[in-house]
């Protein structure tokens, strides 16, 4: 695994947090809309939605859609969130570990990281390259 392979796996958990951001306010818009925020229902049977009905019963499926994107993005977030403080948490330098920290899962600029640290734009970059190699060496 090279250091660009690193650097995406901990990249996914910026994407996935936006995509589930997205999703949920894709939801919670729609449902806003149908329902003027009273609670839906589906069917008194309790039967899944059915996407052949009218026009509020679609939008109902979309609805329930949304919630399930939501609902496994959020599962894959936690998971990878997880996965990734594991092992910034090996990572023998605390500066090496406040990084990826900031960057990964605080998803920070790395201008504020910068800031915030008290370093130049630079040395937050070399840092943050050694922090990836310290990685690559703990997979072998």
């Amino acid at each position: 695994m090279t250091v660009n392979d690193k650097k995406m796996r901990l990249n996914r958990i910026r994407e996935v947090e936006k995509a589930y951001r997205l999703a949920k306010e894709k939801a919670d818009t729609l449902r806003q809309s149908l329902t003027g925020g009273r609670p839906a229902s589906f069917r008194p049977t309790g039967a899944t939605h059915v996407k052949d009905s009218n026009p509020v019963e679609r939008a109902y499926c979309r609805l329930a859609d949304y919630d399930a994107d939501a609902d496994r993005l959020l599962s894959e977030l936690i998971i990878s969130r997880t996965h990734a403080e594991a092992h910034i948490r090996n990572i023998a330098s605390p500066t090496e570990r406040e990084v990826l920290t900031r960057r990964y899962i605080l998803g920070q600029r790395w201008e504020d990281i910068a800031e915030s640290m008290g370093y130049e734009h630079r040395y937050v970059y070399k840092l943050h390259l050694r922090a990836l190699n310290d990685l690559l060496l703990e997979d072998r």
